[in-house]
C-alpha cells in the first residue's frame, strides 16, 4: 500500500496508456482482412458444377455478410452450407454451398415430398424415416448421388411367401376283357376316384402384385383310383330261316278232237303251277353272317292244261226264211230273256261286266294278276275273273277292276309290291285273258274268293283254290 501511494502517479499513467493502446489495437483489428475460398455446388452431378473462388473480406464480418457482398443468394430452403452463415469471417476459412434437391419419393402407396442436400438416394431415404427390406427395390439405387436430376425415388417392396395348394390328380382307366361278357357292352367294377397333390410354391410380389412363383415342392397325399371296365368280348349268335318260294308255271297242251265242232275248246286237264321251296338257315355272330345250311329243298312239279280243240266241221243247212217278229201293241212288252246261270263253266261269256281298259292301268292290272295266279291264260284268267265278279258285287272296295285290286286288306302282292316284278315283263298270255275277261266278258268262273290251299268245297284253277 506504501508502494502504491509512492507510485500513485505512475501508475495511473500506466493504466492510461495500456488502455489507449489495448483501444489501438482492437481498431487496427477491426480494419484487418481475410482471405476465404468459396466453393459454390449447383449439384446437377455434371462436369463443372462445382465452382470455387477465392474473396477477402473484413474478419468482423458474418459469412452471412460476405456471401451476400459477393452476391451469392442466402437461402438455407434452397441451398446447404458448410459453416454457421452467423459465424465471424476471422474464424472460416472455406465456404461449401451446395443446391439442394427437390423431388418426391412413391413408398408403401404414398408419395412423399423432400428437399435434401444428402449425397446419395439412400440418405434422403433415411432422413424421411424409410426402412427398407432386404429384397425391396429403390430407383435410382441407394448408392446412386442426389443430383438434381433426380426428381422422382421410387421404393418397390418385394416380399416372397410360401403358399401351399392342392391338385387333382385325374384316375386312369383300366380296361379288362370279359369273354361272359358279351361283345359291344361294357360294365364298370370299380369306380375311379380322383387323387390330390399338395404343391408348395415360393411367390414373390411385388407392391402386393404377384410377380413370379416358383414350385418348391410337390407331394401326393392321396393316390388315385383306377377306374376298372370290363369290355365284353362273348361273341352273339343268332340265326334264321330263310324260305325261298318260287312258283313253277304249267304249260299248255292242245289235242284235237275230230268229233269236236271246230271252234270249240274243252279243258281236259286244268293246269296247275308246281312250286320250289328252299329252307336255309342263315347263322349270324354279332350281326355278321357266318354261314348257311340248307334244311329243305322241296319241288312240286306243275300239272300241264291239257285242252282238247275241235276240228269237226259244221254242216251249213240251208236258211229258212224267218217269220216276221210281232209287233208290240202299247199295252205289252217284249219279255226280258234272263240269261242263263254260268257259275263255274268255263270260257262264259255274254251277261258279265265289262270294262275298258285304261292303258296307263293295264300294265298294274296284269302285273298283280300274274304274280297272283301265274303266267298262263289260265291261271290269269281264274284271277281276272274273281276279280270283276267283285266289281259285279260292288262289295270289295270299289266297282273296277282297279279299285278292287288296290282296296286295303285284299291282294297282298299289290299290298306287299310283289306285282313290280312284272310290271312291264312279257307275259302275253296274261294279257290276253285280262282283255279277253274286261273288255269281252269272257270268265271262267262266278267266285269271289281264292287261297292257294283247298278248303271246303273249293275248286282248284291253276294252283288257287276259288270258293
Amino acid at each position: 500500500m506504501e508502494f502504491i501511494a509512492k507510485n500513485k502517479k505512475k501508475i495511473i499513467a500506466f493504466i492510461v496508456i495500456a488502455i489507449l493502446a489495448v483501444l489501438t489495437g482492437m481498431t487496427c483489428f477491426a480494419n484487418m482482412n481475410k482471405r476465404v475460398d468459396i466453393s459454390y455446388d449447383t449439384n446437377s452431378g455434371a462436369n463443372g458444377s462445382v465452382q470455387t473462388k477465392s474473396v477477402t473480406g473484413k474478419t468482423q464480418l458474418t459469412v452471412r455478410d460476405l456471401l451476400t457482398e459477393e452476391g451469392y443468394t442466402v437461402d438455407e430452403n434452397q441451398y446447404s452450407y458448410s459453416v454457421d452463415l452467423d459465424a465471424k469471417v476471422r474464424n472460416v476459412s472455406e465456404v461449401n454451398i451446395k443446391q439442394k434437391v427437390s423431388g418426391s419419393i412413391e413408398v408403401d402407396g404414398q408419395k412423399i415430398v423432400f428437399t435434401s442436400s444428402s449425397g446419395t438416394v439412400g440418405d434422403v431415404l433415411n432422413e424421411n424415416n424409410i426402412a427398407l427390406g432386404t429384397a425391396d427395390l429403390v430407383t435410382p439405387a441407394t448408392a446412386a448421388a442426389l443430383t438434381t436430376d433426380v426428381s422422382n425415388i421410387k421404393v418397390t417392396r418385394v416380399t416372397t411367401k410360401d403358399e401351399t395348394r392342392t391338385e387333382s390328380i385325374a384316375f386312369a382307366t383300366q380296361e379288362v376283357q370279359n369273354a361272359d361278357l358279351a361283345k359291344g357292352s361294357s360294365e364298370v367294377t370299380t369306380l375311379g376316384e380322383n387323387g390330390v397333390s399338395t404343391i408348395t410354391d415360393r411367390v414373390t410380389y411385388k407392391d402386393g402384385n404377384e410377380m413370379e412363383r416358383v414350385n418348391i415342392s410337390s407331394e401326393v397325399t392321396k393316390e388315385p383310383i383306377n377306374q376298372v371296365v370290363q369290355i365284353g368280348t362273348k361273341v352273339t349268335t343268332t340265326s334264321e330261316d330263310v324260305i325261298t318260294e318260287t312258283s313253277l308255271p304249267f304249260s299248255t297242251e292242245t289235242k284235237e278232237n275230230a268229233d269236236l265242232d271246230e271252234g270249240v275248246n274243252n279243258i281236259l286237264t286244268k293246269g296247275v303251277n308246281g312250286s320250289h321251296k328252299l329252307v336255309v338257315r342263315v347263322t349270324y355272330e354279332d350281326g355278321v353272317e357266318v354261314s348257311r345250311e340248307t334244311i329243305s329243298d322241296e319241288t312240286t312239279n306243275p300239272v300241264n292244261e291239257v285242252i282238247e280243240v275241235g276240228t269237226k266241221k259244221a254242216v251249213v243247212e240251208e236258211s229258212k226264211p224267218s217269220e216276221p217278229e210281232p209287233t208290240p201293241t202299247p199295252d205289252t212288252e217284249t219279255p226280258t230273256e234272263t240269261p242263263e246261270d254260268n257259275t263255274g263253266d268255263s270260257g262264259n261269256s255274254g251277261g258279265n261286266a265289262t270294262e275298258s281298259i285304261n292303258p296307263s292301268d293295264f300294265d298294274l292290272i296284269c302285273a298283280i294278276v300274274a304274280h297272283e295266279g301265274g303266267t298262263s291264260y289260265e291261271g290269269a284268267m281264274g284271277v281276272i275273273s274273281c276279280v270283276m265278279n267283285r266289281v259285279d258285287s260292288g262289295a270289295w272296295g270299289g266297282s273296277d277292276a282297279v279299285s278292287v285290286l288296290t282296296a286295303p286288306g285284299q291282294f297282298a302282292s299289290y299290298l306287299d309290291g310283289y306285282y313290280r316284278q312284272y310290271l312291264g315283263a312279257d307275259i302275253p298270255e296274261v294279257r290276253q285273258a285280262v282283255k279277253d275277261c274286261m273288255e269281252n266278258g269272257v270268265r271262267s268262273h262266278s267266285y269271289t274268293s281264292f287261297r292257294s290251299y283247298q278248303t271246303s268245297g273249293s275248286v282248284n284253277i291253276c294252283g288257287n283254290w276259288y270258293f
